[in-house]
């Protein structure tokens, strides 16, 4: 949800000052299926927390939410997104989520940067337990990356305080991948910038996300 593909001066500063040494159709159809969402509930039931060999074994997946308001501690998720970096082991995965009982905070000016409503929320979004529960499938092959803070705050809400997914800050990701070039850094954001269009959508979030590694990586064009 956080704009970072237009970096300011003072930004691209603190950048180096700071710098340290397929699924959207068939995922929609995976959520209004009864039969995998049993399957799915049955599978995070039987989840146990990761091994040390399994967590290093995750593969990089970049993970964004659109959320009621951005600046609530009542804020929830509305929306999620999911973009593996390597698409040969999962498709893209996306989900409007329909808001639980008590989740009624809602901002009129951050409804007016996403464009989702909330009646489109109440008709067409998922079970909130079964986007948690693909989450949860997900993040037994993935480590989940993201842009924001407030990213983590909505999977605990997701979570409702339980046990949670732990999410990943991706500008340390990236300054990994890059062995610390905070100039290489700053040229793939440049110029997935010039390619991509910040949506705010959460997979199209998501989908920028990797294409800023895909730059800086192997020099794919951006989708």
């Amino acid at each position: 949800m956080t704009e970072i593909f237009s970096p300011s001066p003072e930004e691209r500063a603190a950048i180096v000052r700071n710098a340290p040494e397929r699924m959207t159709s068939r995922a929609e159809g995976w959520l209004k299926d009864k039969t995998v969402s049993s399957a799915l509930t049955a599978a995070a039931a039987r989840t146990a927390p990761l091994t040390a060999e399994q967590q290093a074994a995750l593969r990089p997946a970049f993970l964004d939410f659109e959320a009621s308001s951005l600046h609530s501690e009542k804020s929830y998720p509305i929306s999620a997104g999911v973009a593996p970096l390597d698409e040969s082991l999962a498709p893209d995965y996306y989900a409007l989520i329909r808001p639980r009982e008590g989740w009624t905070n809602w901002d009129e000016k951050s409804e007016s940067i996403h464009g989702i409503s909330r009646e489109t929320l109440e008709r067409d979004g998922a079970d909130a337990d079964v986007v948690l529960q693909t989450l949860t499938v997900l993040s037994r092959t993935f480590r989940f990356y993201v842009t924001s803070n407030y990213d983590q705050f909505w999977m605990n809400r997701l979570t409702e305080g339980n046990p949670g997914i732990l999410v990943h800050d991706f500008q340390d990701f990236m300054y990994d991948t890059a062995k610390g070039d905070c100039l290489a850094v700053m040229d793939a954001y440049e110029r997935a910038n010039r390619e991509t269009k910040h949506t705010h959508n959460a997979l199209d979030d998501a989908r920028r996300l990797r294409n800023v590694v895909r730059q800086l990586v192997q020099g794919e064009p951006t989708e």
